[in-house]
């Protein structure tokens, strides 16, 4: 990312304690008045963005918005993510691999769910977040409900969330990157109580080299002799 020194209104708003739905009204009509239309102006707002300590949800809607618009539908290849849009993301909101921000992880998921293409570095980025957060860092570690290591039911929703556009003939099929990053969370949880959704949502997995066809797999196999954990 470039280093931006914003202009009035922009610079008034970077480090402004809280943002709202009337700095929303602001940034639409006097710093954004066509939305993004350039990556100096998406690194613009989340300079904004991340100065607050607060933000409500008319705000974090906005934002989200507004980053979506961009990268997805002004950018191109308009309504797909290319790889060098997908390095701009990573680059832009988890440099070293976390996403700060609930409103920055609801931008990567909205973006990953309304394209028609998805780099699989954005999908693997995004299933990171619930290694992260069982762990206790990242954004996701704020909105899981529950807060113990194991798999919970919404933990494996988050996941569907990601990977619904991998579902074909009864099994889902993932790249060897959104395979190992499954693998990790797996190797991470497996001496916990997990929901019972987590382990029929190992057994589905197929991993599918780049043109679509499946290998093999030992890990994969390991799973089917897994007993089914507690509840959560």
């Amino acid at each position: 990312m470039t280093q931006m020194r914003p202009t009035y209104p922009a610079s008034a708003l970077i480090g402004q304690r809280r943002l709202d739905e009337l700095d929303v009204l602001l940034v639409r009509r006097h710093v954004f008045p066509e939305g993004l239309t350039s990556a100096d102006d998406a690194e613009v707002l989340l300079s904004i963005h991340r100065s607050a300590s607060e933000t409500t949800s008319d705000w974090d809607a906005w934002f989200v918005e507004a980053m979506v618009a961009f990268i997805v539908f002004h950018s191109w290849p308009q309504y797909s993510l290319d790889e060098f849009n997908a390095n701009w993301i990573v680059a832009s909101i988890a440099p070293e691999g976390v996403v700060a921000t609930q409103a920055e992880l609801e931008f990567l998921l909205h973006a990953i769910e309304v394209s028609r293409s998805v780099p699989d570095l954005l999908s693997a980025l995004a299933i990171d977040q619930l290694r992260i957060a069982i762990e206790g860092g990242g954004a996701l570690s704020f909105l899981r409900l529950s807060k113990r290591p194991g798999i919970s039911r919404e933990d494996v929703d988050y996941l569907y969330r990601i990977l619904k556009g991998s579902f074909g003939g009864g099994r889902m099929r993932l790249t060897a990157r959104e395979y190992a990053v499954i693998a990790a969370i797996e190797d991470r949880v497996r001496s916990h109580f997990n929901h019972p959704a987590w382990h029929d949502l190992l057994r589905s997995l197929e991993q599918v080299d780049d043109a679509g066809l499946r290998n093999a797999s030992g890990w994969l196999q390991s799973f089917e002799s897994v007993e089914e954990s507690c509840v959560a």
